[in-house]
């Protein structure tokens, strides 16, 4: 779960995507993320996908910050 939190506060970090947004994108209630986000709960595997979907949207085009995105992608994956 620290892991996941870990990811959520990256893609905030690098995309400036809010908890609320990623409620909103994932179909999912903003407390859900937050539990994510404090390490309380394990997104499931479809909201991994939908998740990294969002940051791939998110920082779409040429950005420097892509090799963070990749990483962000591989933690993503990592946690399944």
């Amino acid at each position: 779960a620290e892991r996941a939190a870990r990811v959520l506060h990256a893609l905030n970090k690098i995309a400036g995507v809010t908890q609320q947004r990623i409620a909103e994108a994932l179909g999912v209630a903003y407390p859900t993320v937050n539990r994510w986000a404090r390490g309380k709960a394990l997104p499931r595997p479809k909201a991994v996908a939908k998740l990294e979907a969002l940051l791939q949207r998110e920082t779409a085009g040429p950005a420097p910050a892509m090799g963070r995105v990749r990483a962000v992608v591989a933690r993503l994956h990592a946690l399944y």
